[in-house]
């Protein structure tokens, strides 16, 4: 059946939307990256994690710093995570989460870190699948740096209420990615583990 006009001005407008909206994400991203240079470290408050733990959590977001540039070319980090996000948007705008084997990649030795025992509800029975439990120590960590920022709270809010990672919620994290700010460390560590728990649950 031939394509009315209503429906392909309907389908250009919506190109059009989508430039415009990644057009946004790659502004937000410099101007995000050229206002604040200066890396913000992974926070412990009361000594949640060990020395070794901070170690794990650090390789952690270094991984997902190397994966996401690595994929998109980027030079900063601002626009591969924001980049990311958007793809992931688009794919779960059809149903179908974006394919990346990088992220399966890393997955093992991660699983293996002291601590994963502290984010992850693990299945004895099937080692590929891990989840939140609201009983961790990192819905802790999260609820404390949802208090500097609204996005992390809501997000808080959410997971740690059912200790799962809702459609909804997979939506509203990657349409909104950039309420965050990429040069903290404590968010990019959020936004790994938020991927690292849907990608492998």
């Amino acid at each position: 059946m031939a394509k009315t006009k209503g429906s392909s001005n309907n389908n250009n407008r919506s190109y059009k939307m989508r430039l415009i909206f990644k057009s946004t994400i790659f502004l937000m991203a410099i101007y995000t990256t050229s206002c604040n240079t200066s890396e913000v470290g992974l926070e412990n408050a009361n000594d949640r994690f060990s020395s070794e733990e901070i170690v794990e959590l650090n390789k952690i977001v270094s991984s997902f710093d190397s994966i996401l540039v690595k994929k998109y070319g980027c030079t900063s980090l601002a626009p591969a995570y924001l980049v990311f996000s958007d793809s992931t948007f688009s794919s779960l705008d059809h149903s179908l989460l974006l394919e990346f084997d990088l992220i399966y990649s890393i997955y093992d030795e991660i699983y293996e870190y002291q601590v994963a025992e502290k984010i992850w509800w693990k299945d004895p029975h099937d080692k590929d699948r891990i989840n939140y439990s609201s009983n961790k120590p990192y819905m802790d960590y999260l609820f404390e740096q949802g208090l500097k920022n609204s996005f992390i709270h809501e997000y808080w809010e959410n997971v740690n209420s059912v200790s799962d990672i809702g459609p909804s919620m997979v939506l509203f994290f990657s349409k909104n990615a950039n309420k965050l700010n990429f040069n903290n460390r404590n968010h990019r560590l959020i936004f790994a583990i938020h991927y690292f728990t849907i990608y492998n649950r």
